[in-house]
């Protein structure tokens, strides 16, 4: 199932394992896969894939991201995942709220406990049910918050930001496997003598995105755009949308009408492409009928809505940032 939705793997795990192992036939990975190859055997190696995506979940306080994630391909991509979330969290609390939303609502669960007097409207039996069991995760949630500004901080900050940005550096721009991106159809068309220089430009191209993503505003806006020449799979796809998902509620007047339509009218755009990406990878894969045409395309608009939605947050939310500056200066004058 996993090898069916995410089409081919740029980080194949047994394609590294095989390249330590002297395998003739294995080529060379990418930088990250092959220094976790390294540290975490084979045998293991499911293991610490399912660690990092609980995390990451546990971070983000969705159990769905756990439940989502374990139906795509296992590589590496959670661990550039989980360094998305350390780093920022622990670099900037505050203009990062994802852990916040954690926190918030494991504390205000603890208080209902402790304070069974409180008010409390009724609920049906299932409800209850459902609360009172998610609320130990809940504990579990508020701890991960907690925990990155009390023991990560120190320690492990400089260590995560050196990891992630040697992540974010590596290139994938050159491969012809088709991944969850643009530049692999471009290079299986490209002619002999332009692939180098579509290479350098491409290159360059990430480069610039990778530093213009220092100057965004959301951490989302970040993710899309380190991970557009570099591929992290529908992975990193997952993390992006949730971001955008908690990210914007953290924005005053989200739910305006217009708003709340365009990020929906986006969301099921990029649904509606991924399941139709994964109907002509299955034709490909599993009857050699598929359109790798009709493949690049819908790649395209599963991309483009993303990136849509992306800007969408980043405009909101600086307009957001303009406009509580220019409160504060006129409650200061």
């Amino acid at each position: 199932m996993p090898s069916l939705t995410s089409r081919v793997s740029y980080y194949d795990p047994e394609e590294c394992y095989g390249y330590i192992e002297n395998n003739p036939y294995a080529e060379k990975p990418y930088l990250l896969p092959l220094l976790v190859g390294y540290l975490v055997s084979r045998k293991y190696f499911q293991v610490f894939v399912f660690i990092c995506d609980l995390c990451c979940s546990l971070i983000l306080n969705d159990v769905s991201y756990l439940l989502f994630s374990s139906f795509l391909f296992s590589d590496v991509s959670s661990l550039t995942n989980l360094l998305f979330l350390l780093q920022y969290q622990t670099e900037r609390p505050k203009d990062r709220p994802v852990l916040s939303t954690a926190a918030s609502t494991a504390s205000s669960r603890n208080s209902a406990a402790k304070n069974p007097s409180a008010k409390i409207p009724q609920r049906s039996i299932s409800r209850v049910f459902s609360q009172t069991v998610k609320l130990p995760y809940l504990k579990i949630c508020a701890y991960f918050s907690s925990i990155s500004h009390r023991e990560l901080r120190p320690y492990f900050l400089s260590v995560c930001r050196l990891a992630l940005n040697i992540c974010l550096f590596e290139f994938t721009g050159t491969s012809f496997k088709p991944g969850v991106n643009t530049y692999w159809y471009i290079n299986l068309q490209m002619i002999e003598q332009y692939r180098k220089m579509h290479a350098q430009l491409f290159f360059a191209t990430h480069f610039l995105l990778y530093l213009l993503s220092f100057l965004a505003h959301t951490l989302s806006a970040r993710v899309f755009l380190s991970m557009f020449f570099r591929e992290s799979g529908y992975k990193g796809y997952l993390l992006l949308w949730k971001l955008i998902y908690l990210e914007k509620q953290k924005i005053p007047g989200y739910n305006a009408p217009l708003l709340d339509t365009l990020f929906n009218m986006f969301k099921h755009v990029a649904i509606m492409s991924f399941v139709l990406e994964s109907v002509i990878w299955c034709m490909v894969a599993l009857y050699g009928t598929g359109n790798m045409n009709f493949l690049c395309w819908t790649t395209l608009i599963f991309v483009s809505s993303s990136a849509a939605a992306t800007l969408l947050l980043e405009i909101a939310k600086k307009r957001s940032d303009k406009l509580e500056i220019e409160e504060t200066s006129k409650k200061n004058q």
